[in-house]
């Protein structure tokens, strides 16, 4: 007889698998705490075919395995039922022991370990059989029980939902990798900060210039909060050429100046402009729109308007086209 809190502690240990195949090997080292005396399997199947991409089984043989899927998956009835019908599916409520071992899947590869009592539990994520846990008991203790039969419905349960999230954190990982992978080909450097998180992710490009950087001059934080302040000292543009903020508030991404030489706003305008109207100068220079602008900084295109007013009159131009001439020169502009 097995004890509430073996079964709590075997439940708990499920649920902190790293991977299906860890998931596996807790099943079988801690399922005696609920069926003893058992056989178990734990099939992952394809959840259109039915076909199994992974077969593993604690307690008997790999050629049992092997000659079970060559000649017996596809005719077994209870399979076919528990699939099927999407429950637990037990032989002897199907048949009688006779008929059991009459079947020829019985006489072909049952036999081979006297397997008589055959539970079947399919495993579900949204609905689709994805799995079954496969219980099965020699003559010596055939049957299972209906409380039994209630536990295995209970593990399958459990079972599809460790793996529902396991699949869930994979795609995380996958995504995280892929985009981290993006960032690193972009050759401009960025650094994403996880505000909430504490966290900060910089590119390839942005950990190489922190790394050059650290220790002289103007630091990365620093030059985040004269930027944000709007500091007239220009410690934000000589550093950060813009930051765009996450619409949650909880993250911002920071765009470096690679090298403060090669910025295109002149130094004579740079020490009259604030951080954010040295970051909209940089971009209308580029040929962006007011609203491209304001999407890229993160601003109320109202907001973009009344900087881009503050550019022109600070350094003299009429229009963007003669920004555009000053980032490229970068002499002073004459009227």
């Amino acid at each position: 007889m097995t004890t509430s809190d073996g079964r709590l502690a075997f439940a708990a240990r499920l649920t902190s698998a790293t991977s299906v195949q860890d998931l596996a090997d807790r099943l079988y080292a801690g399922v005696g705490a609920v069926f003893p005396d058992t056989f178990v399997g734990f099939d992952v199947l394809d959840p259109d075919t039915y076909r199994p991409l992974r077969t593993t089984a604690s307690g008997v043989s790999k050629f049992f395995l092997s000659r079970y899927d060559r000649f017996a998956r596809e005719d077994d009835p209870i399979l076919h039922e528990a699939i099927t019908q999407g429950t637990v599916a037990y032989n002897l409520q199907s048949m009688t022991l006779d008929e059991w071992t009459s079947h020829h899947i019985y006489r072909e590869v049952f036999a081979m370990h006297h397997i008589v009592g055959l539970v079947y539990a399919p495993v579900k994520i949204d609905g689709r059989v994805v799995a079954t846990l496969n219980f099965g008991r020699s003559a010596r203790r055939a049957l299972f029980s209906e409380g039994e039969l209630d536990d295995a419905r209970g593990l399958a349960e459990l079972v599809g939902n460790v793996m529902a999230s396991l699949g869930r954190v994979e795609l995380v990982e996958r995504r995280a990798a892929l985009y981290g992978d993006a960032l690193d080909l972009v050759s401009e450097p960025i650094v994403i900060t996880d505000v909430a998180g504490a966290q900060r992710y910089p590119n390839a490009v942005a950990q190489r210039l922190l790394a050059e950087r650290a220790g002289a001059g103007t630091s990365f934080d620093e030059a985040v909060v004269a930027f944000e302040s709007h500091s007239n000292q220009g410690a934000g543009t000589q550093f950060v050429r813009w930051i765009a903020a996450a619409p949650s508030g909880e993250a911002f991404v920071a765009f470096l100046l690679e090298d403060p030489s090669d910025q295109q706003i002149p130094e004579w305008l740079l020490r009259v402009l604030t951080p954010r109207e040295a970051a909209v100068f940089s971009l209308v220079a580029t040929g962006l729109r007011d609203m491209e602008v304001a999407q890229q900084l993160n601003l109320s295109v109202h907001t973009v308007k009344g900087y881009l007013r503050e550019v022109l009159r600070k350094s003299g131009a009429r229009s963007r086209s003669e920004l555009a001439r000053i980032a490229a020169s970068k002499e002073r502009h004459h009227d």
